[in-house]
């Protein structure tokens, strides 16, 4: 499972090939989307779009701009904490080696380099900032990824409750 998230937050955090332009990467990824949001005529335009996140309705556009705005300043700033503090610079550091080494050429490399799980759970809340942070200022959706995370865990206990002690739900 640890192997399985450090992919995925390897992925999260490519920056993809630096030999072609930012532009024209074939990634998806958070350090260029940090790069379009920190774009001023990005901004500009999200912040436009904020107005009409309700359409037709003009009483909330001045408010939704300020959250757009508030949002941008957010992941900008989330961001940024990415690469601070014991866990930070240094477990983006091992995630990439770890990728390119150890799971992208296991066959012609032997490398020793395996994120430690404080390194993971670091990126992990820090993805989990920014990302929660652009869906406000993309789209409006102010969805909380830790009220997700605590449904799932409650499912889950509640699963194993049943599975393990045969109580019932609700029981």
């Amino acid at each position: 499972m640890a192997f399985d998230l450090a992919m995925h937050l390897a992925r999260l955090y490519d920056v993809g090939n630096r030999n072609r332009h930012v532009n024209s990467r074939d990634v998806a990824s958070i350090p260029l989307t940090i790069r379009l949001l920190r774009q001023k005529r990005c901004q500009r335009e999200l912040r436009a779009r904020a107005r009409n996140w309700i359409p037709g309705s003009r009483s909330y556009a001045d408010q939704f701009e300020r959250d757009c705005a508030n949002a941008l300043e957010r992941v900008s700033a989330s961001y940024s904490e990415t690469f601070k503090g014991q866990f930070g610079r240094g477990g983006l550091k091992t995630l990439k080696a770890f990728r390119d080494t150890f799971m992208a050429h296991s066959l012609m490399t032997d490398v020793d380099v395996k994120p430690i799980y404080n390194q993971l759970f670091r990126l992990t809340d820090c993805a989990k900032a920014f990302v929660e942070n652009a869906r406000i200022a993309v789209s409006g959706d102010n969805s909380s990824l830790d009220e997700q995370e605590r449904i799932f865990l409650d499912q889950g206990n509640d699963f194993w409750r049943m599975a393990l002690l045969g109580e019932r739900h609700g029981a």
